[in-house]
């Protein structure tokens, strides 16, 4: 890309707004730059400049007569947009120009550049040109650029400043060289005009042009396919079928470190800062451990596992890529709170007329009976297989699929919440709104509408906060400050644009119109202070308490003394640190044995310790205190409490992933114990014997 900006004579003029027309031009030009800059990093951009009082382009060099391609200078030859070109053109005035240059020439040179620079490759090539087309342009050549232009399918885009596509009408008192120049200047808009409609490009006001590079703008992505292959109906029905990123999250640009010292150096360099890790081995900290040395650990419960590269390898799933479908079902049993990933778009294969067919049929059938597809989803061979559902949506130029990720069971969370809805009997009275307060809820969201709270131009009330034009405020707002800190590394944050700040605030328009319904929501449910949420605010904390006691123990309090009036000095304790103090709670940090009296209690509270890794003791001492309570139990004396104890034991075994092995030996006693109980004199229950094979048996 190219950009023309005109510096001659007329451009220090007066613009018809008021201010300097060289002024908006510079704006437009770096505001140009500052897009390309932050949004476009593979882009290439050039910088002309024609009206300079000094002539420097190859064209001129190369032909050394000194009349053609004068006055026009390339200040930049095309190559990346970097902040360097933006200071440049920052910092051009009008002392650069002066001269009177043709804008045509300067097209040719441009197009020179472009030619120069990408030859016969395949590039996107265009030339921005911003003028007040103020000089005289020599229009025999016209032809010949409008032919250079559409043989390499280059665009033009011209920017105008004080451009008038009805003429210009010079005022009555008028000067014969204004009435020169006000008549030079509408041709020459007419002749921008008409090469325009010629190369395809398009002509715009300087006010028009500032507005829309304003704009926030999102980082354009290459339109890549991110899946090719074929939709597996069935074993003998394939469709070929592409598919394409539609919505994914825009996360902040990477940022890289540089070294503070290369910095304030006179040789900075690249200033870029290199990691080096090593790894050291736990039992001789001074000697490295090399990568191929190392394995990784996972943990299992409090064990740490190791895997070596190996082990991983055998334990991969092998899959190989696919799109195979599993069924059709109801679009409403799928729904949007499954959604789990990006958005995908899928497409019929482009260029086969029988997939595009097959698929539209397909895409239209699945709409038509409001069905979705549920399908096994595999992008890459040997990933992890995901299960995903495709939607049908139907446009008059388009049929796709829309693709999105489901949960498997273990990804989902089931949470239990009390009923709320009112005609369920179980629902709290206190929790069932009134007739007043649903209306006066359904019109508090009805005066919230989006779809009629935005006004157009026209006056016509539209949908508001469209996804495709609402941005990100956050990273708006770090792109706007990055740019000020990459011409000024001095800048101080500046405050929030306006424009951002619209993001974030509500539609003044629509709370005002709302404000009735909001004020009648409010009187259809009062709130007040609950006493006893104040009660449970006041805390009480140890150190409190220690400090009271100190105060208010005395001699007296330990030899049963009086007091100023001839009674004993009581020890103030609150009621609420009676409960919370109790022997019971000061002790049970101290557990270390599952005795017989509460042994789920003391299981659970070893369990639980964190100060001392307890574990395999508590499952241990609870498992020899479930045989101790079978074999002493008399009768069914102990049966209550045997179960309780098993019943916690398979918890426990459950909550730190400990081997289910150990579990299932206990239960195969319990059964043993349960079913084979010959009778015994004293009611004793016989000990536990194997056989040959490892069985359980009772003697």
């Amino acid at each position: 890309m190219v950009v023309i900006l005109d510096v001659g004579r007329t451009m220090c003029l007066a613009s018809a707004g008021g201010g300097a027309r060289f002024g908006d031009a510079v704006k437009a030009v770096t505001m140009l730059l500052q897009q390309k800059i932050l949004y476009g990093k593979k882009d290439e951009i050039g910088v002309v400049l024609f009206g300079t009082a000094e002539t420097k382009n190859t064209l001129a060099t190369a032909l050394g007569d000194g009349e053609q391609y004068q006055h026009v200078t390339v200040l930049h030859e095309i190559g990346p947009a970097t902040v360097d070109v933006l200071r440049s053109v920052m910092a051009l005035d009008c002392s650069v120009g002066g001269a009177t240059a043709d804008f045509i020439d300067a097209l040719v040179v441009a197009m020179d550049m472009i030619v120069r620079k990408t030859g016969k490759k395949r590039y996107q090539r265009r030339v921005f040109l911003v003028t007040d087309a103020g000089s005289p342009a020599n229009a025999s050549d016209l032809q010949v650029v409008v032919q250079q232009f559409n043989n390499m399918e280059a665009h033009l885009n011209v920017i105008g400043i004080d451009f008038q596509v009805d003429g210009c009408t010079p005022p009555p008192d008028a000067t014969a060289s204004q009435h020169l120049r006000s008549k030079v200047k509408t041709d020459n808009e007419r002749l921008l005009h008409k090469i325009a409609d010629n190369v395809n490009g398009v002509v715009i006001p300087v006010s028009k042009a500032l507005e829309l590079m304003s704009y926030f703008r999102s980082k354009s992505v290459l339109q890549r396919s991110i899946f090719r292959g074929r939709l597996e109906i069935s074993p003998i029905y394939h469709i070929a079928v592409w598919s394409f990123i539609k919505t994914t999250k825009q996360s902040f640009p990477t940022l890289k470190r540089i070294s503070s010292v290369s910095a304030g150096s006179a040789t900075p360099g690249s200033m870029q800062v290199r990691q080096e890790r090593t790894l050291q081995s736990l039992q001789d900290p001074d000697a490295n451990v090399s990568r191929e040395e190392a394995i990784k650990g996972y943990k299992y419960g409090k064990t740490l596992v190791p895997f070596s590269k190996v082990d991983e390898a055998a334990l991969k799933l092998s899959t190989e890529r696919c799109m195979r479908m599993i069924g059709f079902t109801e679009a409403s049993s799928v729904q949007r709170y499954h959604y789990m990933g990006p958005t995908e778009m899928m497409v019929g294969w482009p260029g086969d007329t029988h997939a595009l067919t097959a698929f539209s049929a397909l895409v239209r059938a699945m709409a038509e009976t409001d069905r979705v597809g549920i399908f096994r989803y595999v992008k890459t061979k040997n990933s992890a297989p995901k299960l995903a559902v495709c939607i049908p949506h139907v446009k008059h130029d388009l049929d796709c699929l829309y693709v999105q990720l489901l949960p498997f069971a273990e990804n989902l969370r089931s949470y239990q919440f009390p009923p709320m809805n009112p005609t369920n009997s179980a629902t709290k009275k206190a929790y069932i709104p009134s007739p007043e307060q649903l209306v006066s809820a359904a019109k508090l969201i009805t005066s919230f509408d989006l779809m009629t709270s935005a006004v157009n131009e026209d006056g016509e009330q539209v949908e508001d906060l469209k996804p495709k034009e609402v941005y990100n405020p956050v990273l708006q707002r770090f792109y706007q400050c990055v740019a000020q800190r990459a011409l000024d590394p001095a800048h101080p944050i500046s405050v929030v644009d306006p424009a951002i700040d619209k993001l974030v605030k509500p539609n003044e328009r629509l709370v005002s119109q709302a404000a009735p319904a909001l004020e009648a929501f409010a009187a259809s449910f009062p709130l007040q202070k609950s006493e006893a949420a104040a009660k449970l605010e006041q805390r009480s904390y140890w150190r409190d308490q220690l400090q009271d006691a100190a105060r208010d123990v005395t001699l007296d309090s330990y030899t049963g003394g009086s007091g100023a009036a001839g009674q004993k000095t009581p020890r103030r304790l609150s009621r609420d640190l009676a409960m919370d103090l109790s022997i019971e709670k000061l002790i049970a940090s101290g557990v270390t044995a599952v005795g017989s009296v509460t042994p789920v209690k003391d299981f659970e509270e070893m369990m639980q310790r964190r100060d001392v890794d307890l574990v395999i003791d508590a499952v241990t001492q609870l498992r020899k205190r479930i045989m101790q309570l079978i074999n002493d139990s008399i009768q069914d004396t102990y049966y209550g409490k045997t179960l309780e104890c098993v019943v916690a034991l398979r918890k426990g075994c459950v909550m730190v992933r400990l081997s289910t092995a150990l579990s299932k030996v206990v239960i195969s006693y319990v059964v043993i114990y349960s079913f084979v109980r010959p009778p015994v004199a004293g009611g004793r229950v016989p000990a536990i014997q194997h056989d040959a094979s490892g069985h359980a048996v009772s003697v």
